[in-house]
């Protein structure tokens, strides 16, 4: 004998959203009552109790579900909120880089003009040489290090 009303399909769905402990509460609950065999004078003490009790379990379970439930909630509004402070450290340590790196690319663009005029005149080649190459090498080392954030 199921009891069928407008709200069983939202109860139902209630309690397969429950955790399996407290799913199983609600079932021996509803087998409990429904092995109960409703006095005539719906007076009787036995089947009163046992629907005082089983209404008892079930409120049980449902305030376990719903601690259970806030909890994780809380956990991940935390985990939510840590994960916004790692993405804000992260956005400025990439903002930090690229205004390193423009910085480096100017130096450098300023450092292969100097070059140009000094290869004009002929001297100081080879140091300018290596000066872009250091420049060049430390530009390469802070892409990569930009790229790994």
């Amino acid at each position: 004998a199921v009891v069928s009303t407008q709200s069983t399909g939202e109860i139902v769905k209630r309690i397969m959203m429950m955790e399996q402990k407290q799913q199983t509460v609600v079932m021996q609950c509803i087998q409990e009552l429904m092995g109960c065999e409703v006095p005539r004078n719906m007076g009787g003490h036995d089947y009163e109790r046992k629907l005082l009790t089983s209404n008892s379990e079930l409120e049980q379970a449902l305030r376990e579900d719903y601690d259970s439930q806030l909890k994780h909630t809380e956990e991940y509004k935390q985990k939510v909120h840590e994960l916004q402070l790692d993405l804000q450290i992260q956005r400025e340590a990439n903002e930090s880089l690229q205004l390193e790196n423009e910085r480096l690319l100017l130096k450098c663009k300023n450092d292969e003009s100097m070059s140009n005029v000094m290869n004009s005149q002929g001297s100081g080649d080879h140091n300018v040489s290596q000066l872009v190459e250091n420049f060049q090498a430390e530009r390469y080392q802070l892409e990569l290090a930009r790229d790994d954030y």
